[in-house]
């Protein structure tokens, strides 16, 4: 129960009040994550409380698969078993038997047991675990997620969709060096409570591979250990680049979905709405029915209103930088290409 566990840390993602109670591991690799972001107000009470249970090996979990019939709503993660139970409107999650969340979206609550060894386990419970229960907690809250990166300027937002791979770190660098404020790295939040769309940000801790590190001597020296879990990364605070470089907000203006083409000069290119819309929603959990239709409902607005492009990504960073600045031009008509 809450009760038994240190309340460790609250933050306030856009008005999402989360406090983050238990085990330190996680904690200390959530509190980076969540930097940005500031505590909720005292007295305020949580609308998401994360629970962390470090346990034994030898003791087994404090999660377990709840009963009743269950159906996969993820399958983008291979060592990971993502269920939901529409009967009780509960997230289950299950990484290798290593790692597992049991959600309730409904009431805020959620539990995340994870054995203490190896401990790279505290990794995957506060990067990729929390990051799935949160986006299903922030969607009933009217936080919409995507998997994009996110820049904006002058209050005009460039959103960069795409799956792990797609270039969208170094997109980002590119863009952070021209002068971009940076709103996300992988994911972002879409937001229209007020009747118009905005892109919110959630500024984490970057993973940089090699590659990309040797495309942009500034970032090296700041470059952190590999990440654990035996990813092929090392971690990065764009800020300590870039200068105070982190936005909150910004109205889309761009749809641009990348891919590393390896090529000298980069290329965009018009993208189908119907297309782009299809590769927005492949992260989308669907779960229960109201908050997953709000979700498609959003995502079918952000396709149909801002302008699509696929963008062949190639090494000429400083015309790569204007080239996309040009998409914000709200007079410029048509980008050269």
């Amino acid at each position: 129960m809450i009760a038994t566990l240190p309340l460790r840390h609250t933050y306030s993602i856009h008005g999402l009040r989360v406090a983050i109670y238990g085990d330190p591991g996680p904690v200390r690799l959530l509190d980076a994550r969540l930097r940005h972001f500031p505590p909720m107000r005292p007295g305020d009470r949580a609308d998401a409380a994360f629970e962390f249970y470090g346990v034994d090996p030898s003791q087994g979990h404090v999660v377990e698969r709840p009963r009743g019939p269950a159906r996969s709503v993820y399958d983008h993660l291979p060592s990971a078993e993502v269920l939901y139970l529409d009967g009780s409107d509960r997230l289950y999650v299950d990484y290798g038997g290593r790692v597992r969340v049991l959600a309730s979206p409904s009431d805020g609550h959620v539990r995340v047991s994870l054995l203490t060894h190896p401990p790279e386990n505290a990794w995957i419970a506060a990067h990729v675990l929390f990051t799935i229960a949160l986006m299903e907690l922030a969607k009933r809250h009217g936080l919409y997620p995507l998997h994009a990166a996110g820049l904006c300027l002058g209050g005009q937002a460039l959103v960069l969709p795409g799956t792990s791979g797609a270039g969208k770190t170094t997109l980002v660098l590119a863009l952070l060096r021209a002068g971009f404020d940076l709103l996300a790295d992988d994911v972002l939040f879409i937001d229209a409570r007020d009747g118009r769309l905005q892109a919110l940000g959630f500024p984490d801790v970057a993973g940089i591979t090699d590659q990309t590190a040797s495309l942009f001597p500034e970032v090296q020296p700041h470059l952190a250990r590999a990440a654990p879990a035996r990813r092929p990364k090392r971690l990065l605070y764009p800020e300590e680049v870039y200068g105070s470089a982190i936005g909150r907000a910004g109205t889309p203006a761009a749809l641009v979905f990348p891919r590393v083409a390896g090529v000298d000069t980069s290329a965009l290119a018009p993208v189908d709405r119907g297309e782009a819309f299809a590769e927005l929603i492949a992260h989308l959990l669907p779960t229960e029915p109201r908050s997953s239709q709000a979700h498609l409902d959003v995502l079918a607005r952000l396709a149909r209103e801002c302008p699509c492009y696929r963008l062949e990504t190639g090494r000429d960073f400083e015309r790569l930088a204007s080239l996309l600045r040009s998409l914000l031009r709200r007079d410029a008509g048509r980008p050269r290409i």
